[in-house]
């Protein structure tokens, strides 16, 4: 197999040692698979993957693969950081580069999402913060006041 690589995000993967920490990766990966598979089987009326196109069986294939890649990022940032700790040294607040790459990543996913007929939902409402913070801040007040 030769000599495995030493830096870049697939190294991890590759050795197993990014699942191995993170088994949760493993099983929400695994899961979105599963659950993309059911999804075709329903809708092509089969029983079995084997019956699934090949063209089909591929697209999950690539999807899920940039699902998995997507969480590694996700947990890698999680654990560093958004912005590159050299930049806050200069005081400029600067995004790690990885981050584009998640963002074109999470692109791609819709594409290939829509590509095999996964339909997201539209958000009821939009989340507005100031008026939750606006909310929370009123329940402490009352709740203050009940307590004095």
């Amino acid at each position: 197999m030769g000599r495995p690589p030493k830096t870049g995000v697939y190294s991890p993967a590759l050795r197993d040692e990014f699942l191995q920490e993170h088994p949760e990766v493993r099983r929400y990966v695994q899961a979105a698979r599963d659950g993309l598979v059911d999804d075709q089987l329903a809708k092509m009326g089969t029983k079995s993957e084997d019956e699934l196109p090949a063209a089909v069986l591929l697209l999950i294939d690539r999807l899920t693969s940039r699902i998995a890649l997507s969480r590694q990022i996700e947990v890698y940032l999680r654990r560093h950081g958004i912005l590159r700790r050299d930049s806050l040294d200069r005081q400029v607040l600067e995004a790690e580069p990885i981050l584009a790459f998640w963002l074109q990543l999470q692109n791609s996913i819709d594409r290939a999402s829509a590509m095999l007929g996964v339909k997201v939902g539209q958000a009821e409402e939009v989340w507005d913060i100031k008026a939750e913070l606006a909310k929370l801040d009123e329940e402490v007040k009352n709740k203050e006041a009940n307590d004095a």
